[in-house]
């Protein structure tokens, strides 16, 4: 109920404050969302903030400040940010829900990005009732593809005049690839391969251990992970391993290894450097039940997925599209030495590219060039130079 009346207050007074048409707002609390970075990034490159204001929300702005150049106007104060979201055309998010989620007013665009494609069940899947329609609540809904914009339609109820189909605009990032950068940033040599490990968390950091019945992390255990750096160190791989932003911290992630390295948003920051263009970077991707994986068929490089714990995983959450799963584009591992050994075939003889091609025409719109995501999305949307 108390959330519910907020809901209607904040929708009222959205109705009330004037729209600047040239003023656009995006929230992005953690500094998660890729697709909002992107597109403000590609804004500031294209001139496209001479002509719009540009308004980031984030409660790290000095991390933030470090991205964006000064024409992005970066704010942390909630009383100031509730402001720009009330008086600016158009608004931008990429989570299911902010603390000032309300109905759009008028001639009002509020986006929902999308943080990527749902594989686990999420929404009407997980048959639980909302206060809220979701359809009420955003003008338009980005989908990769018209299959993954199905997802969207079963997971939420959109309305089909809502959606933009074009591929998320965080992966025109992947072009800024520049391995011999990576290398050197972490002390590599030119020989050394670089897989990037993604998982999605098992137990998050305000979770107990154990309390979704699924172990906390993939196939690492403390217990293992000496062996898993030894048999990388052989094959002269590097593994960098990306937390996922709610994994519940574990004791290994602050040890050193030789050759794993495990790194979170701070990290990446501090180097410089995107998610996207550090997959860019990478000869391999290591994944599971994220939809990470749509993104990186785009580059159409190697895939090794991780399933020890695929059973105990669809028990607890379920997965959309179970099928996906018996013909994965790429080796599968239960354990260290499978992990070690899909990685060396896959980088040794890649056997599943028309697999991944197949895969990536279902799961990204054709016809648009990567790298032009971005642009896409903001001129579908009427914001244009």
């Amino acid at each position: 109920m108390k959330d519910s009346i907020r809901f209607k207050l904040i929708s009222f007074a959205n109705c009330l404050v004037p729209k600047n048409s040239y003023k656009c707002f995006f929230y992005d609390r953690g500094m998660i969302s890729y697709n909002e970075i992107s597109m403000l990034t590609w804004a500031s490159d294209n001139q496209l903030v001479k002509k719009y204001q540009m308004i980031y929300f984030t409660n790290n702005p000095t991390a933030a400040r470090k991205m964006f150049p000064e024409t992005v106007k970066i704010i942390s104060n909630p009383i100031k940010g509730f402001f720009h979201q009330l008086s600016s055309k158009y608004v931008f998010v990429e989570q299911n829900g902010h603390q000032w989620m309300c109905r759009p007013a008028h001639k009002q665009l509020m986006v929902q990005l999308w943080h990527g494609t749902p594989i686990k069940k999420v929404g009407n899947l997980n048959h639980t009732t909302h206060w809220f329609s979701y359809d009420d609540v955003f003008s338009r809904v980005l989908a990769p593809s018209e299959y993954a914009w199905s997802i969207m339609r079963k997971c939420f109820s959109y309305s089909d005049n809502k959606k933009i189909i074009c591929p998320y605009p965080r992966c025109d990032e992947l072009l800024n690839q520049n391995a011999k950068d990576l290398r050197k940033k972490l002390g590599l040599d030119d020989k050394s391969r670089i897989g990037v490990w993604l998982p999605t968390f098992r137990t998050a950091y305000y979770e107990t251990h154990g309390s979704n019945g699924a172990p906390d992390f993939p196939i690492l255990t403390e217990n293992n992970i000496n062996i898993l750096n030894g048999l990388l160190k052989r094959s002269n791989t590097t593994v960098i391993v990306k937390m996922h932003v709610l994994q519940r911290r574990l004791p290994f992630f602050d040890t050193n290894y030789s050759n794993i390295i495990f790194m979170d948003n701070a990290a990446l920051v501090d180097m410089e450097m995107s998610l996207y263009s550090l997959l860019g970077a990478s000869d391999c991707l290591i994944s599971d039940y994220s939809s990470v994986i749509f993104d990186y068929l785009l580059v159409n490089k190697p895939i090794v997925f991780t399933v020890d714990d695929y059973y105990s995983y669809k028990d607890n959450r379920g997965f959309i599209d179970e099928d996906m799963f018996n013909n994965v584009p790429g080796p599968t591992a239960h354990d260290v030495e499978e992990l070690v050994n899909s990685i060396e075939s896959v980088l040794t003889k890649d056997a599943y590219e028309s697999e991944r091609n197949t895969l990536c025409r279902k799961m990204n719109k054709e016809g648009i060039r990567l790298g032009d995501y971005a642009a896409t999305v903001f001129r579908q949307l009427g914001i244009e130079k």
